[in-house]
């Protein structure tokens, strides 16, 4: 419907009439404003969040899972096994099991600290754990440092809460941790569950969280 002046006056006289439904109407209008602006703002936000790299070669990984059944089931063989064969097939550049996956929606978060202590509230970070073919496997760039030695690499049964002595993290984890001195970082002792010490033996370039 259009409304040509010949409308207008008798709609300003019935508001001016009903001043308190006139406020109510502006009112309406300016908290559909507010609503709408801050969905576009928020719509934006994700999207540059959605946009920024992930670090990793997401066109070119892929999960897989498997489960035994049987009680003689032996995890840590079969593991190793299916690892082995993977990476023998043709133009498979490297394969890893790991605790989370990247970019699913769901993986384990723990918190780091400078200093140990339960009083001291540490900083949230995405754990994986991987071996030394990790920064293959995710085509991670490892800027600083060195990657884990097939030595550093130690078995973890589901039933063990022993954490390594080493981890690899990221620049920007590495500036959140260490502020004043991130490229100091490497080599520095870091806390995992308030009091289990890390060594940081290598910082990776960018890698995002599960």
């Amino acid at each position: 419907m259009n409304i040509g002046p010949m409308h207008i006056g008798p709609i300003w006289r019935a508001l001016m009439r009903n001043k308190t439904g006139a406020v109510l109407i502006a009112l309406q209008m300016a908290v559909t404003m507010a609503i709408m602006v801050n969905a576009i703002s928020i719509i934006q936000e994700r999207s540059k969040a959605m946009a920024r790299s992930s670090g990793i070669d997401e066109p070119n990984i892929f999960t897989i899972s498997s489960i035994g059944f049987a009680e003689d089931f032996n995890e840590r063989q079969a593991i190793e096994e299916d690892l082995a064969a993977l990476r023998a097939l043709p133009g498979v550049v490297n394969a890893i099991q790991s605790n989370s996956v990247p970019l699913s929606g769901g993986g384990w978060s723990m918190g780091l600290q400078v200093e140990p202590g339960e009083e001291i509230e540490g900083t949230g970070v995405a754990v994986y754990f991987v071996d030394e073919h990790g920064l293959d496997t995710y085509d991670l760039k490892l800027v600083a440092g060195e990657n884990f030695a097939p030595t550093d690499i130690n078995w973890r049964a589901e039933a063990d809460n022993e954490w390594p002595d080493k981890a690899l993290i990221t620049r920007a984890m590495a500036e959140t941790l260490f502020p004043d001195d991130p490229d100091g970082a490497l080599g520095k002792t870091v806390y995992i569950n308030s009091d289990e010490p890390l060594t940081i033996t290598g910082i990776i370039e960018r890698m995002q969280a599960a």
